[in-house]
């Protein structure tokens, strides 16, 4: 296979356009690529490969709680590239599955769960950080990996007639493009959180790097990001009290 159709069959057009929008995670897709060909040559299975992504994020976990932060980025970076990886293997061999989805999922709320607090604790512990530090990051991501699963939902409601607001915290459901058309604030806010904070976005590379170079720089990295998590997940809640005060009028109105 010439290395064109290779990357154009692991890495597909839409999908290279949709993450021209995330440009922290370029380094990651280029080395999945690249090691793409010796995950078909040992015949690895793409849930096999987000399961050893999983795993990765336990140990890059463990080792920021040592205080090995070095070691932390390497399994951290070598997690994400798993998590890019076995996709591209699924594209090639035409074998993706709905386990495969779930695994994706769980593989992600993993990250968001253990990354940021493992970090926050191995600073306290190094005397880098206060102990306030840990709480932020448990609360932030704990409230981001219990709401998150609303940004895949959306809900038949047309945004015309609906406030600011509404639109402003629907827009922030993944589903509602419809909804960030009509508030360009909320479109920016949503970019920004996209590009910020998901496993897509600026934060991880951010991490990464800090931990092999500069570690006195993660305790403002990890705080910064603890309160982006925190108000994101209240963006969400607000949105879903919005979308439940709505369907409640609506069936009000239908009695």
């Amino acid at each position: 296979m010439k290395i064109h159709n290779f990357v154009d069959q692991a890495y597909p057009a839409e999908k290279r356009r949709a993450e021209l929008l995330y440009p922290g995670f370029f380094p990651v897709r280029v080395i999945a690529i690249s090691l793409t060909p010796l995950f078909l040559a040992i015949r690895a299975t793409p849930n096999t490969i987000s399961l050893g992504s999983i795993f990765l994020i336990f140990v890059s976990a463990a080792f920021f709680v040592s205080g090995h932060q070095g070691w932390g980025a390497i399994a951290l970076l070598s997690s994400l590239v798993f998590d890019a990886a076995d996709g591209q293997v699924a594209r090639i061999r035409g074998n993706g599955s709905a386990w495969g989805l779930q695994l994706e999922r769980i593989q992600a709320d993993v990250s968001y769960f253990l990354v940021l607090p493992s970090i926050a604790i191995g600073l306290v512990e190094q005397n880098l950080a206060e102990p306030v530090l840990a709480y932020l990051a448990f609360a932030g991501t704990a409230g981001y990996v219990i709401f998150r699963h609303f940004h895949k939902r959306g809900v038949n409601l047309a945004p015309n007639n609906a406030s600011f607001l509404f639109q402003l915290a629907l827009s922030q459901l993944k589903p509602h493009h419809d909804y960030r058309e009509h508030n360009a604030l909320g479109k920016y806010i949503y970019f920004i959180q996209r590009n910020m904070f998901s496993q897509l976005g600026l934060l991880y590379p951010l991490l990464v790097i800090s931990s092999l170079i500069w570690v006195e720089l993660l305790p403002n990295i990890v705080l910064y990001a603890s309160i982006g998590y925190i108000a994101i997940t209240s963006a969400t809640l607000l949105g879903v009290l919005a979308l439940g005060s709505r369907l409640y009028s609506h069936g009000s109105n239908g009695n």
